[in-house]
């Protein structure tokens, strides 16, 4: 079983407003991010919001009312970091989760296929796994259960790239998608650009 898990608890402070509630092609950047994750071969999706997501969390539960696969986990301690988020929704996952996919909601733009072919190349191998393009490792990322308590043992002020770093010869990393699809919204200009690659 892999679960995905949405980094959904980020303050949006560079955009002013909260970015995740944006409108993107007609729906809101978080329910956009969400659609796509569904559409890939996970088995279920956990979303991590903090404090400042109760307007995410209830366009989730909204939106997914009745989705058995889509949960939602808090985090209050998002401000100490972004790994706090991935630890929050690595703690949830039940015991027969075989590995996690990792995915950051301000990236709406990454494709059901770019999933399903981190996700397959994954279960080929059983390693850590990332989407490939332009040279750099994107999102989303999977995490084998081996490797949870790498994760969960790193402090507060950590990344996850470390352990990837770390075990970086043991990563399998796909060639997927063009530049356009891991977009990070992070400003108005980044929306509008995102907006451009939506089809009418």
């Amino acid at each position: 079983m892999i679960i995905g898990v949405v980094l959904a608890a980020g303050r949006g402070e560079r955009f002013g407003s909260d970015k995740l509630l944006r409108p993107l092609g007609g729906q809101p950047v978080i329910l956009r991010t969400l659609a796509n994750c569904l559409a890939a071969s996970l088995d279920a999706v956990v979303v991590v919001v903090g404090d400042a997501g109760s307007g995410v969390e209830a366009a989730v539960r909204g939106a997914f009312a009745h989705e058995a696969r889509v949960s939602v986990v808090h985090n209050p301690d998002a401000v100490r970091g972004h790994i706090t988020s991935l630890k929050a929704g690595l703690r949830v996952l039940p015991g027969d989760a075989s590995a996690a996919a990792v995915f950051l909601a301000d990236m709406p733009l990454v494709a059901p296929a770019i999933t399903d072919a981190v996700l397959d190349a994954h279960r080929a191998t059983g390693q850590l796994t990332v989407p490939l393009c332009a040279g750099v490792w994107r999102h989303p990322r999977v995490i084998p259960a081996e490797r949870f308590d790498d994760f969960l043992a790193l402090g507060d002020g950590a990344g996850g790239g470390v352990i990837f770093e770390r075990f970086r010869d043991q990563v399998t990393a796909v060639e997927a998608g063009e530049p356009c699809n891991y977009l990070d919204i992070d400003t108005p200009e980044d929306l509008a650009r995102a907006e451009s690659f939506i089809l009418p």
